[in-house]
């Protein structure tokens, strides 16, 4: 999962980071009753926003061209990229209008 860090007011980078968890099961199945317990997160790399902004922007301009709408390519691109979706709508506001459709 990659998320925001604000360095400074001007710069951002990116935290690939990673959770290991428990999930304990109270009741016949995991819908009636559970808890997640949190046992780690461990940050597995730092990228500036250059180094990830060219495939978001390609995989979101892609998604445009074929008439995805607008809602359904921030949910996509927000799950496949783990990023938060206002991060995405940042994307999304970048790609040129040409490659976009309302939606």
């Amino acid at each position: 999962m990659l998320l925001p860090v604000k360095v400074s007011p001007s710069r951002r980078v990116w935290a690939d980071v990673s959770f290991c968890y428990e999930k304990q099961i109270y009741a016949n199945s995991s819908e009636e009753l559970s808890r997640y317990l949190l046992k780690y997160g461990r940050v597995n790399g730092v990228y500036e926003d250059e180094q990830i902004a060219y495939e978001i922007r390609r995989t979101v301009s892609s998604m445009l061209r074929r008439g995805v709408p607008h809602r359904q390519v921030v949910e996509e691109a927000s799950t496949l990229y783990g990023i938060p979706e206002e991060c995405v709508e940042e994307v999304v506001a970048a790609v040129p209008a040409e490659n976009s459709t309302p939606g």
